[in-house]
């Protein structure tokens, strides 16, 4: 997907720069000659399009692009209207609708069948059944929002700047289990010591226990860009966008178990609470470079987007793990040492910056509505390579549990990078004013 959406993104600049590069030449005289004559030929306020229309004959009107004509390019001339939007800011509010790529996790909870033979561990893989886990998380679809506010520097429209905000809905999943010993519950994991697949009950046999697997993934992102007309007629419209770019992804995962064992020499029951925490934080800075092409017909505009930014992501791994045991009548005692999968070795903050591309398209269909307002419809792709993600920093290998009170050496810690996209449609109103 990261190849795809460089290659869509990159493709597109290279191909509508390629389409334009014949009548660039003869703009650019154009755009010459109307900087030069700017203090005695100011272009007539899009308020008088009627008038000035209707004081030019008709072989005299026929104008090739707007630098002839500064409404050339406006849809409403073909809806009727007889103002264009005036000059100035204009700003679009967008529903997003997107998905995006589901984190990798390992199996972290398992169950096995009540009469599993002697000399089979519970819920050891491969033969146990994965209740969590073994699957990308949190790939459902969530609403979010993007915002964009732009200005004009003059009346035709060939030289401005805007910003954007957007945000995609906080995804939360969560994983419930308890038993009372029936069914087994069980963590998975690979026992160093043994070199074979392993599992530490949660609830076995007469010994209950109960299980809470919490995700959770942020992901907002912001850009501002200067854009300029690189080509304009009345068909056809392509703009080039230059800027700074920036973007936030943010991912949790904790998981809580609690069992209930007996203590061989009290014979009291021992309450074992143990909680691993994985947190990721990937924030992209970086420059941006952009096409933008509209294509026009009636009331309607097809606007396709083009950006890829490149620069540097920091990234941060937070890894935290416990161990509180609770003896019936005594008070939590924690035990040295951490979790059961984050522990000392690995448990930690860990930073490090990546060089990192974030390719973005964009296809939006624009309705004219009113001259100051329009409809749209569209489609975004966008990509964040070199990020840090909670599944892929989990290292499954284990010595030891309860965690020996000297320095155990697994699970251990090292950078794992993967790529994250998201796609979704978008619905949005843009106004003029």
């Amino acid at each position: 997907m990261r190849r795809f959406a460089i290659l869509v993104a990159t493709s597109w600049i290279c191909l509508s720069s390629w389409a334009m590069a014949a009548p660039f030449d003869q703009l650019s005289n154009r755009l010459r000659e109307y900087d030069a004559s700017g203090a005695t030929e100011r272009p007539r306020p899009r308020s008088q399009a009627a008038s000035y229309q209707e004081e030019v004959p008709a072989e005299e009107n026929e104008a090739e692009t707007v630098w002839d004509d500064p409404l050339g390019a406006w849809p409403g001339l073909w809806c009727g209207w007889k103002d264009g939007p005036p000059p100035g800011f204009w700003g679009r509010s967008e529903i997003l609708y997107w998905w995006v790529r589901g984190s990798q996790t390992p199996p972290l909870v398992t169950t096995s069948p009540d009469n599993t033979p002697t000399g089979v561990i519970p819920g050891a893989l491969p033969g146990a059944t994965v209740l969590f886990g073994g699957d990308r998380l949190n790939r459902q679809g969530r609403a979010g929002g993007r915002f964009t506010l732009g200005y004009w520097f003059n009346e035709c429209d060939t030289m401005g700047v805007e910003g954007s905000f957007l945000f995609v809905g906080e995804s939360r999943d969560t994983f419930k289990a308890s038993s009372p010993g029936s069914p087994i519950l069980a963590r998975p994991f690979f026992n160093v010591q043994s070199q074979q697949q392993d599992a530490i009950p949660i609830a076995f046999r007469n010994l209950p226990g109960s299980v809470n697997v919490t995700t959770g993934r942020q992901a907002l992102g912001s850009d501002v860009n200067v854009r300029r007309a690189l080509y304009i007629d009345q068909c056809r419209r392509v703009d080039v966008l230059a800027g700074y770019r920036f973007f936030h992804f943010a991912e949790g995962l904790n998981v809580a178990t609690s069992s209930t064992l007996t203590d061989p020499q009290t014979g009291l029951p021992v309450r074992l609470d143990v909680t691993d925490s994985f947190g990721t934080r990937n924030q992209f800075h970086g420059g941006q470079m952009g096409l933008n092409t509209q294509f026009i017909g009636g009331c309607w505009t097809l606007d396709l987007l083009a950006k890829v930014a490149l620069g540097g992501v920091s990234q941060r791994v937070v890894i935290n793990g416990s161990t509180i045991a609770t003896v019936q009548g005594s008070p939590p005692t924690p035990v040295p040492g951490g979790g059961l999968l984050a522990v000392t070795p690995n448990i930690g903050r860990f930073n490090r910056s990546q060089f990192s591309v974030l390719p973005e398209f964009d296809a939006n269909l624009h309705y004219q509505l009113t001259p100051l307002w329009r409809l749209n419809v569209g489609y975004t792709l966008l990509v964040l390579t070199n990020t840090v993600r909670p599944g892929d920093q989990i290292d499954t290998r284990l010595g030891q549990f309860p965690p020996p009170t000297s320095p155990a050496t697994f699970p251990m810690f090292s950078f794992h990078n993967s790529d994250v996209w998201m796609q979704g449609i978008n619905l949005g109103l843009e106004c003029n004013f």
